[in-house]
């Protein structure tokens, strides 16, 4: 491999590519097209937000089929 080869900013092949082209499209960042509801403040308000209620559910169907978690009774004197 030559000096050159290595010391140069541009490609030897003869590939055409969008940016040899001059062809460039600008990154464009949006918001989310999903309305996101408010983060409630504790566990009874995000059982009454049927959005949150979900989520939640879906959380714990996900922790139990990858095994990553496992639900086990509480321990004696333990509270709610």
């Amino acid at each position: 491999m030559s000096v050159w080869f290595l010391l140069s900013n541009q490609n030897v092949h003869s590939m055409t590519t969008r940016a040899k082209s001059g062809i460039s499209k600008p990154k464009i960042y949006t918001a989310s097209l999903v309305s996101v509801p408010s983060e409630p403040v504790n566990f009874k308000a995000a059982l009454q937000s049927p959005q949150w209620n979900q989520v939640m559910q879906d959380e714990y169907r996900a922790l139990i089929a990858n095994r990553t978690w496992t639900l086990t009774p509480l321990p004696s004197g333990a509270w709610l």
